[in-house]
This record gives C-alpha cells, structure tokens and sequence, in this order.
C-alpha cells in the first residue's frame, strides 16, 4: 500500500509529498517518546 501511495506522487503531487513526510516524521517522533517512557 505505501508503495503505490509513494508511486502516485508525482510533481504534482509535491505538496502531497511534503505533508506524507511531516506525518511520518510525527509518527517517528511519537513513537521514540512512546519509546522514553
């Protein structure tokens, strides 16, 4: 499934592209504070 949701990005879809980045960021940070605790 993220395969073909990266694959459908294109150049038009940057900015699609930077919001999936942010959110995988935020999941990144999520879980290395899950990980702290």
């Amino acid at each position: 499934m993220t395969v073909e949701a990266v694959g459908t990005i294109t150049t038009e879809g940057d900015e699609n592209q930077v919001t999936w980045t942010k959110r995988t960021r935020r999941t990144k940070s999520q879980n290395l504070q899950s990980g702290k605790t």
